[in-house]
């Protein structure tokens, strides 16, 4: 996927809503005309800061995932306006979370990291919950013991 730089991206914008097409657009600058029109809707919501580059690696929660298709699902709205309502640089991310929610359910929706976090969290529960279960046992071998001696 092609990146491109915040300049022409405005400068691309700024000819749309001035009323250039996006296919004749798209063929000048080598751009899709999804892009073009994507980009105008984010620079007419967010301004310029819809257009800069965002740092990569956006790890959304599962809660958030799912509180994103809700709104889809409510307002009966697209991927591409779901993902500028709530400024979602790239709809086919949205599309992919209702794909995995679709296949796998609630559940699929949290990441390996969200699992792994709270398996983590699970198994040191676990862990304390089994110490605590052998000094338990330890003590009652203990107090048995010091019954007998004194029953003696």
């Amino acid at each position: 996927m092609t990146k491109f730089n915040l300049d022409l991206k405005l400068k691309v914008v700024h000819e749309y809503l001035n009323g250039e097409g996006s296919v004749v657009l798209g063929r000048k600058y080598q751009i899709s005309s999804f892009s073009i029109f994507n980009w105008a809707q984010r620079y007419q919501k967010y301004g310029v800061a819809g257009l800069k580059k965002r740092t990569s690696g956006y790890d959304y929660d599962g809660d958030y995932k799912l509180k994103v298709l809700k709104w889809k699902s409510k307002h009966n709205a697209s991927y591409s306006k779901t993902a500028l309502n709530f400024d979602i640089s790239n709809p086919g991310t949205i599309a992919n979370w209702q794909k995995k929610l679709n296949i796998g359910g609630v559940s699929a929706l949290y990441s390996q990291r969200d699992k792994k976090s709270k398996n983590k969290f699970e198994f040191d529960k676990l862990d304390k919950l089994e110490q605590e279960n052998r000094n338990l046992h330890i003590e009652n071998a203990y107090l048995k013991k010091l019954h007998a001696l004194i029953q003696q």
